[in-house]
């Protein structure tokens, strides 16, 4: 028990055994899984020339993380001092299986990213890419319809005679409601309050309730003090709403469950460490020394780059845009096409289908004269509102409609009582003829 001072040892046999006594838990987030049951918590051995980091398979589902490039250069080499950096491509696969029952489908996902150093200087991470703000994607709109019926009717009568008073009401409500995949990725920290690591959360659109978007890429620029080695933890969780889940969740609310990997890394500046796969594609359009030019210049912690297959699948009645390519990163003299592409990006929140594959851009036919505009997007934030002041003024008349039924069911109390007043009056009126008149 290296991490445990003298001071900090309890010695057990000054304490009173009548006595109850307490200690502190401490948690090691960096510390290797702790026993479950006499077994190890799953953690996938990351072998040295693997591409998954994290790869898991069921019945039901597969979750795997690929590390697709690792490459260590700096962030500006001419600048002096220079600050070294590396940039990490991952790629992540969420499938269900086509058998598997839509609550066996991976409802939401929750992974952590960190790095770590055993000599207290942990690497930072500098930005991320995608889902720097929380996403919405693939809406779908479903329409709701409440109805309500109410009535009241009263029999009233005197010597034989009946009448019954009717009043009834009939009243719907209807709206839409808008649903959408969420996605979002923020920053994790140390003791230090340095942010050396991040966190994504995935949830699908309970609407469709088909899982979770099944792929995406994800890009992490991480800055560091040297090139020392130094350590990555990453971590996974995955939901499917199932009774198992819910006993997973409770063992990992009492630490007894995580699941992730663990594996080392030694920085080779000017050089990829690991480039798997579709990586060989992008690191030839990578400048290692200059890595800090895939920061957006308007956001100092959002990566412009343009990797990875679209996520957003039938969104909704977004147009789908072309596949282009990060321009920016191969010639930063073509302005006219950067602008181009930081335009589609802010439009269509496109993370997706970029043209280094292959190593080739690919044409872009123009449009013919004449041709119609493509539809803009929807602006999602405008339908929100008037959404709600539709729900608003629905509510509103529903509370009219019920106001009118209460006046209605006073008049109709009036009514009777008039009525009751009649009968009365047309008792005395024979009393008093029955007076006048005797036989």
């Amino acid at each position: 028990m290296s991490n445990v001072h003298d001071n900090d040892v309890l010695d057990l046999e000054l304490l009173d055994p009548s006595k109850d006594f307490s200690f502190p838990l401490y948690t090691d987030p960096a510390a290797d899984p702790d026993f479950e049951d006499g077994r190890l918590r799953y953690q996938y051995e990351v072998l040295p020339g693997s591409v998954p980091i994290y790869h898991k398979e069921d019945t039901d589902s597969t979750l795997s993380v690929q590390r697709l490039l690792w490459a260590d250069g700096w962030l500006d080499k001419d600048q002096k001092p220079s600050k070294e950096a590396t940039l990490v491509v991952l790629k992540f696969v969420f499938l269900s299986t086509p058998s598997s029952e839509s609550e066996t489908k991976l409802q939401s996902v929750t992974a952590a990213l960190r790095f770590l150093d055993p000599r207290g200087d942990d690497p930072e991470v500098v930005a991320w890419a995608p889902f720097h703000e929380t996403e919405r994607f693939n809406r779908v709109v479903a329409h709701h319809e409440t109805a309500n019926k109410t009535g009241q009717a009263i029999d009233v009568g005197y010597e034989g005679s009946k009448v019954t008073l009717e009043h009834s009401s009939e009243g719907s409500v209807s709206w839409d409601r808008t649903c959408f995949d969420e996605a979002r990725v923020v920053h994790t920290f140390n003791d230090k309050g340095r942010p050396n690591g991040v966190k994504w959360w995935l949830k699908q659109n309970h609407l469709q309730n088909q899982g979770i978007t099944p792929e995406f890429w994800a890009a992490i620029l991480v800055s560091r003090a040297s090139s020392s080695p130094y350590t990555v933890r990453f971590t996974m969780t995955g939901r499917t709403h199932t009774f198992r889940d819910f006993k997973l969740t409770a063992k990992e609310a009492i630490g007894l469950r995580k699941d992730g990997s663990k594996f080392p890394v030694t920085p080779n500046p000017g050089q990829a460490t690991w480039c798997n796969l579709e990586g060989n594609d992008i690191i030839k359009c990578v400048d290692l020394g200059h890595l800090g030019k895939l920061v957006d210049p308007k956001s100092s912690t959002k990566l412009n780059v343009n990797w990875g297959p679209k996520y957003q699948l039938g969104a909704g009645e977004a147009p789908e845009s072309e596949p282009q390519e990060n321009q920016g990163l191969v010639d930063a003299n073509k302005e006219e096409t950067a602008e181009e592409l930081r335009t589609d990006s802010s439009r269509h929140h496109h993370f997706g289908a970029g043209s280094d594959r292959g190593g080739e851009a690919p044409s872009r036919q123009a449009a013919p004269r004449g041709a119609p505009a493509p539809t803009p997007c929807a602006d999602v934030a405008r339908f929100t509102s008037l959404e709600a002041r539709m729900a608003h003024l629905e509510a509103r008349v529903t509370a009219q409609d019920t106001t009118i039924l209460q006046l209605q069911q006073a008049q109709l109390d009036k009514d009777v009582q008039l009525f009751w007043l009649n009968q009365d009056l047309a008792r005395i009126q024979s009393t008093i003829r029955s007076w006048t008149n005797p036989a």
